[in-house]
C-alpha cells in the first residue's frame, strides 16, 4: 500500500471523505430500489441534509436507500 504524506489537517479531512452530502428541496420519497414502482419505505423532508453514496444516473444512493437526484441541491 503506498504511504500519503499529508501536508495539512485540510488535506486530511478531504483524503477521508467518501460520501458527498446534498440538501434536500422538496418532499422526498426514498425507496428500496432507483425506480418510481418500488416501494417508498421513507420520506424525507425539505431542508434535510443527506448523505450520497453512489449517483445512478437521475437516481441517487443513499444510506436508507434511492431517490430522486432532481429534488437535491447538490
Amino acid at each position: 500500500m503506498a504511504e500519503i504524506k499529508i501536508e495539512n489537517i485540510e488535506e486530511l479531512e478531504y483524503a477521508n471523505q467518501t460520501t458527498k452530502t446534498a440538501i434536500v428541496q422538496a418532499k422526498l420519497n426514498v425507496r428500496e430500489t432507483p425506480s418510481k414502482k418500488s416501494k417508498i419505505i421513507k420520506v424525507l423532508e425539505p431542508g434535510e441534509e443527506i448523505d450520497i453514496l453512489e449517483i445512478e444516473n437521475e437516481w441517487v444512493r443513499i444510506q436508507d436507500g434511492y431517490c430522486m437526484k432532481e429534488f437535491l441541491e447538490l
